[in-house]
């Protein structure tokens, strides 16, 4: 972590310049990221050659639209054309994506990139009131493991693996004593659910960070009133790392405009740039990774631009409204769409009878609810079709009863899936 502390200054810095110094800040870097990627990633020679476009055509953020988007499974047939040729791929670090949407992408990462990543992580949680001394226990699927700072008091992050039983890691929690604990969302509303169930006391602690999921409002206030903090949302993703934040005004989520340019565009296929208040995809370009330069990358996620400042006077612009992935859609058999984890979770999770759920949308364009039913309680199916109707009425609704849990590999809940993308 202080191998780097020039990271670490900059990161504490840039969100106080002003809006229109960001925007210089971002020119700069979109001019200097597109004619690296031109001359040493051949995806990007080649896509620019095939639109007969000269990298110095791209002057800023305004002339982004000139550049085609590019898409996750585009990425996976370039294969290693992705990657910069002046990087040795074994001196960078190698990661995944989760794969819930189909095979996963492989990343490739610079050492630095990785220091940047960690210092924007470490800006959230000090402008959240984050103390150096204070304790972290993070609930993930591959939690950190002890650095040499820890020894001295710094920074110290305890890791509650996802493997642990509840009872494991409300232990964990009561031995650790953390002023923060970071997770899934899900992970922390089943904590607090246990903990409700069983009258636990746990000591209050000073921040919650979440990421990785949606934080609905119901979870939100089960959270803050079982740990006794006001969760703060984190938006990150294995291709970008962190994106936007939470300040304590809760007034969206700060981008992290100096490592990445956030375009919300339209879903239409024609990706053009939407006004803020509008929803879109995400369309990110990033600057910190140039071994593996991604330039107008579609995460099929849906956001929108907040139309106004943050009161806290930080400079870096607001995103709202994450709905969820492309193949979060629930699709009518005339084609509408309905973004389906939106409305997944505002129904279902205002049963208390439901621990956990997740639907399915069919070949057939039917929905299979998939329910685990809280110990002794009768779900009101009736009524959740009736919730469903308004939205999806030519739909046929399955309820199934499944025991265990529903996340995934890497732990996390996804409340939708679609068999027809």
């Amino acid at each position: 972590m202080f191998s780097e502390p020039f990271y670490l200054i900059q990161s504490f810095l840039a969100p106080w310049k002003t809006a229109s110094g960001i925007l210089s800040f971002q020119d700069q870097h979109i001019q200097k990221i597109v004619r690296h990627a031109y001359n040493t990633v051949p995806y990007y020679r080649s896509l620019f050659d095939r639109e007969e476009l000269r990298p110095e055509v791209i002057r800023g953020r305004e002339d982004l639209p000139k550049i085609p988007v590019t898409t996750k499974e585009m990425l996976k047939q370039a294969g290693r054309e992705i990657i910069s040729k002046d990087y040795f791929t074994k001196k960078l670090i190698v990661e995944t994506t989760s794969g819930s949407s189909g095979k996963p992408l492989t990343l490739y990462k610079t050492p630095q990139t990785i220091q940047r990543s960690h210092a924007a992580k470490l800006r959230t949680y000090f402008s959240n009131g984050y103390k150096i001394h204070e304790k972290i226990a993070e609930i993930n699927f591959d939690p950190s493991r002890p650095k040499f700072f820890h020894r001295f008091g710094l920074h110290r992050t305890y890791g509650i693996p996802f493997y642990a039983t509840l009872s494991e890691q409300i232990a964990l929690l009561q031995r650790i004593r953390p002023e923060v604990i970071s997770g899934y969302p899900s992970r922390l509303e089943e904590l607090a659910l246990f903990k409700q169930k069983n009258n636990i006391k746990l000591p209050r602690v000073k921040n919650i960070f979440t990421q990785s999921e949606a934080l609905t409002e119901k979870r939100r206030v089960l959270i803050r009133d079982q740990f006794g903090a006001d969760p703060i949302e984190i938006y990150a993703t294995q291709e970008f790392n962190y994106i936007a934040w939470e300040c304590p005004e809760h007034r969206g989520l700060h981008i992290n405009a100096d490592l990445m340019v956030v375009e919300i565009v339209s879903t239409d296929g024609k990706n053009q740039q939407l006004p803020a208040g509008k929803p879109g995809f995400v369309v990110i370009t990033d600057f910190s990774n140039p071994a593996m330069p991604l330039i107008r990358y579609n995460l099929e996620d849906i956001a929108a631009l907040a139309p106004a400042p943050c009161p806290c006077g930080r400079g870096f612009p607001l995103l709202q409204n994450i709905l969820g992935r492309k193949i979060s859609f629930i699709t009518l058999p005339n084609q509408q769409k309905i973004p389906g984890d939106a409305l997944v979770c505002t129904i279902l999770a205002e049963f208390p009878q439901i621990r956990q759920y997740r639907c399915y949308q069919k070949n057939d364009f039917s929905l299979l609810i998939e329910i685990i039913k809280e110990e002794g309680q009768t779900v009101p199916e009736e009524e959740i079709r009736e919730q469903f109707y308004p939205y999806c009425s030519t739909l046929p609704i399955r309820i199934q009863y499944v025991k265990g849990d529903l996340k995934t590999s890497r732990g996390k809940v996804l409340p939708f899936i679609s068999e027809l993308e």
